[in-house]
């Protein structure tokens, strides 16, 4: 009998440790609202910088090596996990209470062509 209860504490133990333990991988998506086209990545969230370029090259947004979009987003947002797209001139800060951004940087005016997406970076950490 005790070592039916040390199995059953055990299970227990390993299930609430399971369940409990984040993946530590984010899906983030790229529309191109001008080709219809978009993409979908998963990335780890260890706080490493990488380039879009790497990301999202075997997608449909790679364009003859050249990379177009107009908004991202966090595919299934995840409490206390920011991920910053970086580019030269800002940065887009994306997380669970705000989990897409216009890649212009601004909300308020329709875009008149996509953004050039080579060179910006993403970073996402938990």
């Amino acid at each position: 009998m005790k070592s039916l209860f040390k199995l059953a504490a055990i299970c227990s133990y390993l299930t609430a440790t399971i369940s409990a333990a984040p993946s530590g991988l984010i899906s983030i998506a790229i529309q191109n609202e001008f080709s219809g086209k978009s993409a979908t990545v998963v990335l780890p969230a260890d706080g490493r910088l990488r380039r879009l370029n790497d990301l999202f090259a075997n997608t449909a947004l790679n364009n003859n090596g050249q990379f177009f979009g107009t908004s991202a987003r966090l595919v299934h947002p995840v409490a206390d996990t920011t991920c910053t797209i970086r580019t030269n001139l800002r940065n887009f800060i994306l997380n669970s209470s705000k989990p897409a951004v216009e890649l212009d940087g601004n909300q308020n005016v329709a875009l008149l062509k996509p953004v050039v997406l080579n060179g910006f970076q993403i970073q996402c950490q938990m």
